[in-house]
């Protein structure tokens, strides 16, 4: 993870449980975070209390309006002058309906993944996309994020990668022996951060031990 320290890093739904872990972790490791969320209450607390090599921000957005994801990345361009990490994590979200569901699911993490690769083009450095992959919409999600990475090898970009992480089972408030928790995601998402740079993994599937299904 040292290549990464001082590096930029966003994360959407960034108030759920997963959001919050990666976002903690994340700034363990000596990124700068910017989570994104409709809560900005939440992360503001956990940037006060929450003391590490990297530091956490708050930008309030809803990722269903698209002007809204450009204002927000044009923020942090200003603001932090370079993106390395984006982590598509919304569609954990609550959803209001099923136009709202795509949305958060496929629509989002679409807009989101373009403003992000627009900043990480301009940096000339590796960067990460980053899909975690609920249930709603699944394969719509992960046929995205192969849709990407085809994109990125034909224009032979050797820089940016692009991984479909689908944690199934969690359980966003305890671990159990059947459940994944929080902290199994983040720390998968630590793991793909680490992996060297001539390595992509396009997809991952993670599972409590043992859960038969």
């Amino acid at each position: 993870m040292e290549k990464w320290i001082h590096k930029v890093a966003v994360i959407t739904g960034a108030s759920t449980s997963i959001g919050q872990q990666i976002i903690k972790d994340l700034a363990f490791s000596g990124l700068t975070v910017i989570g994104i969320t409709r809560k900005k209450h939440v992360i503001d607390a956990i940037a006060n209390r929450h003391k590490s090599r990297g530091k956490i921000h708050a930008l309030e957005c809803d990722i269903a309006d698209r002007d809204a994801i450009k204002s927000a990345f044009n923020s942090i361009e200003k603001e932090f002058g370079r993106l390395d990490v984006m982590i598509n994590n919304a569609e954990h979200g609550t959803r209001r309906n099923e136009e709202l569901m795509m949305n958060f699911a496929l629509t989002g993490v679409i807009w989101c993944t373009s403003e992000a690769f627009k900043l990480m083009e301009k940096g000339k450095e590796c960067g990460y996309i980053i899909n975690v992959n609920g249930l709603a919409k699944k394969c719509a999600v992960k046929n995205h994020t192969e849709t990407v990475r085809l994109d990125l090898a034909n224009a032979r970009n050797r820089l940016i990668r692009v991984t479909s992480l689908c944690p199934e089972c969690i359980d966003e408030k305890v671990s159990t022996d059947q459940k994944l928790s929080p902290k199994d995601v983040s720390n998968t998402i630590l793991y793909l951060l680490s992996t060297p740079q001539q390595i992509n993994i396009t997809e991952l599937t993670i599972k409590s031990t043992g859960l038969p299904l």
